[in-house]
Protein backbone atom coordinates (compact mmCIF):
# COMPACT_ATOMS: atom_id res chain seq x y z
CA UNK A 1 0.00 0.00 0.00
CA UNK A 2 2.92 2.19 0.05
CA UNK A 3 3.68 5.09 -2.39
CA UNK A 4 6.81 6.13 -4.10
CA UNK A 5 6.91 8.82 -2.24
CA UNK A 6 6.33 8.95 1.25
CA UNK A 7 5.38 12.44 2.58
CA UNK A 8 4.65 13.67 6.39
CA UNK A 9 1.71 16.19 7.19
CA UNK A 10 3.60 17.12 10.70
CA UNK A 11 6.94 17.47 10.22
CA UNK A 12 8.97 20.96 10.29
CA UNK A 13 10.01 19.96 6.89
CA UNK A 14 6.50 18.85 4.43
CA UNK A 15 9.08 18.31 1.67
CA UNK A 16 10.69 15.35 3.16
CA UNK A 17 9.69 12.31 2.19
CA UNK A 18 11.09 8.66 1.79
CA UNK A 19 11.67 7.54 -1.45
CA UNK A 20 10.58 3.69 -2.18
CA UNK A 21 9.83 2.79 1.02
CA UNK A 22 9.03 -0.62 0.48
CA UNK A 23 13.08 -1.47 0.29
CA UNK A 24 12.94 -0.89 3.85
CA UNK A 25 12.91 -3.47 6.23
CA UNK A 26 9.63 -2.81 8.55
CA UNK A 27 8.32 -2.99 12.26
CA UNK A 28 4.85 -2.47 12.71
CA UNK A 29 3.44 -1.72 16.78
CA UNK A 30 -0.25 -1.72 17.38
CA UNK A 31 -0.93 1.72 19.70
CA UNK A 32 -3.47 3.84 21.29
CA UNK A 33 -2.64 7.43 21.16
CA UNK A 34 -5.24 9.33 23.22
CA UNK A 35 -8.36 6.76 22.74
CA UNK A 36 -7.73 6.45 18.60
CA UNK A 37 -6.10 3.17 17.40
CA UNK A 38 -3.19 3.63 15.26
CA UNK A 39 0.03 1.76 13.90
CA UNK A 40 3.63 2.47 14.57
CA UNK A 41 5.85 1.72 11.76
CA UNK A 42 9.44 1.69 12.18
CA UNK A 43 11.76 1.26 9.01
CA UNK A 44 15.18 0.16 9.06
CA UNK A 45 17.27 0.35 5.35
CA UNK A 46 19.75 -2.66 7.56
CA UNK A 47 19.25 -5.54 10.07
CA UNK A 48 22.66 -6.98 10.51
CA UNK A 49 22.97 -5.37 13.86
CA UNK A 50 20.22 -7.07 15.00
CA UNK A 51 19.42 -10.56 14.91
CA UNK A 52 16.10 -10.56 16.99
CA UNK A 53 14.92 -7.39 14.97
CA UNK A 54 11.32 -9.43 14.04
CA UNK A 55 10.98 -9.91 17.47
CA UNK A 56 11.96 -6.59 19.38
CA UNK A 57 11.63 -2.86 18.64
CA UNK A 58 15.03 -1.57 16.95
CA UNK A 59 15.87 1.90 17.89
CA UNK A 60 18.80 3.58 16.46
CA UNK A 61 19.96 7.56 17.33
CA UNK A 62 21.44 8.97 13.84
CA UNK A 63 22.29 6.92 10.48
CA UNK A 64 20.37 9.20 8.65
CA UNK A 65 17.54 8.37 5.65
CA UNK A 66 18.69 4.51 6.76
CA UNK A 67 16.38 4.45 9.78
CA UNK A 68 12.68 6.66 9.55
CA UNK A 69 9.54 6.26 11.42
CA UNK A 70 5.84 7.14 11.12
CA UNK A 71 2.15 6.81 12.10
CA UNK A 72 -0.44 5.22 10.42
CA UNK A 73 -3.98 5.70 10.79
CA UNK A 74 -5.77 2.54 9.94
CA UNK A 75 -9.34 4.82 9.85
CA UNK A 76 -7.78 7.18 7.15
CA UNK A 77 -5.73 4.97 5.51
CA UNK A 78 -2.79 7.72 5.90
CA UNK A 79 0.19 8.56 7.25
CA UNK A 80 1.65 11.12 9.65
CA UNK A 81 4.30 11.92 12.01
CA UNK A 82 7.51 11.23 9.77
CA UNK A 83 10.23 11.11 10.89
CA UNK A 84 13.97 10.62 9.69
CA UNK A 85 17.31 9.79 11.87
CA UNK A 86 19.82 12.63 12.06
CA UNK A 87 23.40 12.40 10.94
CA UNK A 88 26.05 12.40 13.53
Amino acid sequence: PYTTLFRSSNDADPNRHIDNPSEYYRQYLAVVVDGKKSIYLNALCSVDQDPNWRKRLVVVADGGKCFWHAMYDPGTQKFSELTVNGRA
